[in-house]
This record gives C-alpha cells, structure tokens and sequence, in this order.
C-alpha cells in the first residue's frame, strides 16, 4: 500500500497480497510450495488476503475522510463544518397558481390554504398553496401563492405546466402557473462545497462568525443560532444597535455553560461579544480555561414566540388520535410534544409561522378528510388566517398540550 504525495491512497489487492504472502511462505519454509490456484496453501490464505485487502480500503477511506480534496458525503460535512463552512440544503421552489372557470361565478368559491396542485408529469411535480384564495361572485378566477412539497431545482417547473388538482374543488375547472416556478435548488455537491471551504481557508477563518456558530451549532440540545455582527468603528454601524467592534450570539436550546464553554474556545481573545442586544441576555455564565483560571462570557436567547393554534377538522374511519396532528404541528412549528418531549422544528430564529403550512400538516396525518376551520396567532384565542411574522431574533414555538386546540367531527 501507498500513500501518494497528493494525499490519495493505493491499497494492494487480494491478488496482490495472496501472492506476497505465498512468497513469504516459500521464504520461510521451502521454495517447492506448490502455488496453483488449487494449492492447499493458496486456499488456506486467500480468506486473509481478502480480509487485508478489505482492511486497507477502510484506512484509504479513513485517510481521504481525514482531507477535504478527498472526503465525501457525511465526512466532508464534518470536516467544513470544523472551519464554520455547511453545505447548504435543497430548497423549495415557490410560485403562483391561478384557479379559474369558464363562467362567472354565481357565488363565492373558496380555494383553502394547504390546496395540493400538480404537474402532469409522471411521477408529477406537487405543490400546495401557502395561502387561501376566493373567487368571488362573478368573477372568473383567483390566484394563490404556491410552495413545492419536495425541495430541489426539479420543481422548477415552466409556465403553464401545473394543470392538475389531484382532488377537485367546488366550482374550480382549471388550474395553471402563469410564470415559471423559482428558487428550488439542490443540496450543494461536494466538489462546490469542497471550493467553498477552500476559499474559506485561504482567507483564514479561525474564531470567525462562521467559527462560532459551528462550534455552538454541535452542541446537543441546540437547535438554532444566530449571529450579528458590528465589525465598524460606529455604534449601530451595521443596523443591529451593537457596539462599535463587538457582536451578538443569539442560540436557541442547549446547556448554558457548555455554550460559553463553546465560545471561550472558539472566539478570538479580543473578541467582544454583548448579550441582549437583540435577543434575551445570558451574562457572565462561567467557563473554564485549560490553565484552571475561569471567564464569563455573555450571549443571548432568541425572544420566544408562542404560537396558539385552532382547528376545526373533519376525520374518517381510519383516523388513530389528535396526538398525530399535534405532533405533526409541533414538527413544523417546535415545542412540546403531547408527551411532553421538546422537538426541534423545522423553523427557525426569523422564520416566519405559515398558514398554509400549519394546514398542510393537519391534511398530512391518515384519516384526515378536511379541515373547515383553522385560526393561528400570537395571543390566545388565536383570530388569524394569515402568516405570522417573526422578527428578526424571534423562535415561534408552541406546545401540543396547552396552546393547541382541535375540535375533531366524524364525516
């Protein structure tokens, strides 16, 4: 085996080696070993042989896992992620949809939020509308903003080209994208994300923005962190009200001190960071240096935003539990569980509650025919059927056993 100057690594193979270790024997013992194929000593070793070959592609993997022109997959993320450099996830593309009718309406049609369109390719391209629609008496159409159910640059689909509802609305004949769909990526290849790490290092990137949020970002129980950044010599130089020079860690979940145990270890010794700025101020929490001596070290909380829920929902014979829908919400929003577990959601600091997402969820769970009421807000009882916005070091949160309501009717 070989390791080039390059860093890649060329293992022998069991042919290779069955034939070194042959050569060792006759070495040792006699040169009239017979070595056929079907020698006793050629089949007795083989099994090794393969085994050592087998053992020399793990170090080979080992090793290139261990180099970023080499790693792939999950060791290519843990290595960039170690210079505050992630790869960045697949997207969902989003557009709008126009619903329409050959004759003017002689009433209100309703097109919920949560409505599923498609392509009719096979398999089809879904998307669901992120906000309802009406199309109002004597008009002929309405149209609603609409958001891909699988990330990826596949559901950026071209104009005209979403026709189909998989299941028919009342008073609704056609549907159609009139303008492309846009912003649906891929997750980012290893080679882009290998460039960007490289540049990362080229530009020296210890105890860096990057840096920091990767070091906290590994810590169990977090699940989101933010970080503002002031790097002029005004006060409010950048628009988040910090200090000249200074920053703001804004980290959602995780242990108090093993976050500031996370940050004296990452951060430049003149680095100055402020707490409760833009989030909730954790001051002072102690963390340990390598020498025994002790700092405190600031940062903030994100400003909790609790999310009241209320549905109305019609189910079928196959429906199991409301705790399906709570906790199918609960993936979305992130809180507490029906069992009382916290769960990560899938927003985060800044991301905006969805009304149509929040419906999407409660049509997701088996046994769901419809949803004919649903009102979202801040406050309780909730009033709304529009998004909620989230400010800018906000986490909605909400919990399945005390802030959502779901009255439920058979069909």
């Amino acid at each position: 085996m070989t390791i080039n100057e390059d860093g890649s690594f060329d293992g022998d193979t069991e042919a290779e080696i069955l034939d070194a270790m042959i050569a060792d024997a006759k070495q040792y013992w006699s040169e009239d070993i017979k070595e056929s194929d079907l020698a006793v000593i050629r089949n007795f070793y083989r099994p090794i042989a393969r085994r050592l070959a087998q053992a020399q592609d793990d170090i080979g993997l080992v090793l290139q896992s261990t180099q970023i022109d080499n790693a792939e997959g999950a060791a290519l993320d843990l290595l960039t992620a170690l210079i505050g450099v992630t790869r960045e996830p697949a997207v969902r593309a989003r557009g709008e949809v126009t619903f329409s009718r050959a004759n003017a309406a002689e009433m209100d049609y309703h097109i919920p939020a949560g409505t599923e369109v498609q392509t009719r390719n096979d398999p089809p391209i879904e998307f669901v509308t992120t906000e309802g629609a009406v199309i109002e008496e004597g008009t002929k159409s309405a149209s609603a903003p609409v958001v891909a159910v699988e990330p990826g640059a596949n559901s950026n689909v071209g104009s005209n080209t979403i026709t189909a509802l998989p299941v028919p609305l009342a008073g609704i004949e056609r549907v159609t994208n009139p303008a492309n769909t846009t912003g649906g990526e891929n997750r980012e290849g290893d080679e882009h994300l290998r460039e960007r790490a490289s540049e990362e290092l080229a530009e020296g990137s210890s105890a860096t923005g990057p840096a920091l949020v990767t070091a906290v970002q590994g810590i169990e129980g977090v699940t989101s962190v933010s970080i503002l950044i002031n790097d002029t010599p005004d006060d409010n130089g950048r628009g988040y009200n910090l200090p000249a020079n200074s920053g703001e860690l804004v980290v959602t979940g995780g242990d108090d001190a093993e976050i500031a145990q996370a940050i004296l270890e990452t951060k430049g010794m003149d680095s100055t960071l402020v707490a409760g700025v833009n989030g909730v101020a954790v001051e002072g929490v102690v963390a340990e240096l390598p020498n025994g001596q002790t700092h405190p070290v600031d940062f903030s909380r994100a400003n909790p935003v609790t999310i009241y829920i209320e549905a109305d929902v019609q189910v079928d014979s196959t429906y199991e539990s409301d705790d399906d829908v709570l906790n199918n919400i609960v993936r979305y929003v992130g809180g507490q569980t029906t069992d009382g577990f916290e769960k990560d959601g899938e927003l985060g600091v800044t991301d905006d509650v969805l009304y149509g997402e929040i419906e999407y969820r409660i049509r997701d769970v088996p046994g769901v025919y419809d949803v004919t009421g649903l009102k979202i807000g801040r406050t309780d009882p909730p009033d709304s059927t529009s998004n909620i916005s989230i400010g800018s070091m906000e986490e909605a949160n909400t919990d399945a056993r005390t802030d959502i309501t779901l009255h439920t009717s058979e069909v």
